[in-house]
């Protein structure tokens, strides 16, 4: 499982080096949203992820988060970027194709850990009211983002993309928005208990350990981010959720190197071999 990339395709690239390319049969990955805006080159990710899809299906699975909308990323750099390399009439194009993708994305998928465990990736967070499985599935998510969202399937959806884990139990506020909610390890147990799920991954927010990964409510939710440094400046490691049948969850850190450095230690390994 791979968090936020916020356009730092060199994370992207490191993360294929380390672990292995794309494989349905063996080396599946699954990005949790986020790839647009913030970094220079989430275009080139996102063409790159659907490239693997297209070659190998099944190999490559992409879940929304709150990044993938129209207003975010015409703000946060992701328009501008396809502006920027394409031109008006062209970055335009696919900017409007982009947003249609955003549109169609998943909100999260199920991961059969074996030995009976059941995983559930979102980008963010639970329904506020607890809820199940079930609330999620009958959300119509093929539509913008609602902000600010309306009481039932609205908060639903809002929620999985936007909300954050919190030590105190209940619902409580957020510093990202007065529409924001917090979710403290009750609603987590709820929500587990009645979808028969053992843990929530999600990505979202920089680990406040510095890590690439930090752990919540008694290890029942795990927050996973990829982005190394983010956005150049904070300093931060990298996480990946491996995760193979009947075995418990390793977490990959990394912290990304340039292409250059990339290229070289390919060049190394095409030689040693």
């Amino acid at each position: 499982v791979i968090g936020d990339t916020h356009g730092q395709l060199e994370d992207v690239l490191w993360i294929f080096f380390k672990l292995g390319e794309p494989r349905s049969e063996d080396n599946v990955y699954v990005f949790n949203g986020d790839v647009a805006d913030r970094g220079k080159n989430a275009i080139e990710i996102f063409m790159l992820l659907i490239m693997y899809s297209l070659a190998d299906p099944g190999s490559v699975f992409l879940n929304r988060g709150n990044h993938e909308d129209s207003f975010l990323t015409s703000v946060y750099g992701y328009r501008d970027e396809c502006l920027h390399k394409y031109g008006r009439e062209i970055g335009l194009y696919l900017y409007t194709l982009s947003r249609e993708l955003f549109n169609h994305l998943a909100v999260g998928c199920l991961i059969d850990a074996g030995v009976g465990q059941r995983y559930f990736v979102v980008h963010a967070g639970v329904p506020r009211q607890g809820g199940s499985l079930e609330d999620i599935r009958a959300v119509n998510f093929r539509r913008e983002i609602p902000a600010p969202p309306q009481a039932g399937e609205d908060e639903v959806f809002f929620d999985c993309m936007w909300a954050d884990p919190q030590e105190g139990k209940g619902i409580g506020v957020n510093v990202r928005g007065p529409h924001v909610t917090s979710w403290g390890p009750d609603v987590t147990e709820k929500f587990l208990a009645a979808s028969s799920l053992d843990l929530v991954i999600r990505s979202h927010a920089v680990p406040t350990t510095g890590r690439g990964y930090e752990w919540h409510h008694e290890r029942r939710v795990l927050t996973v981010f990829s982005a190394s440094n983010y956005v150049g400046t904070a300093g931060n490691m990298g996480g990946v959720a491996s995760i193979r049948q009947g075995e418990s969850i390793e977490i990959m850190e990394h912290f990304a190197g340039s292409r250059d450095v990339l290229v070289r230690l390919e060049e190394h390994v095409q030689h040693a071999s």
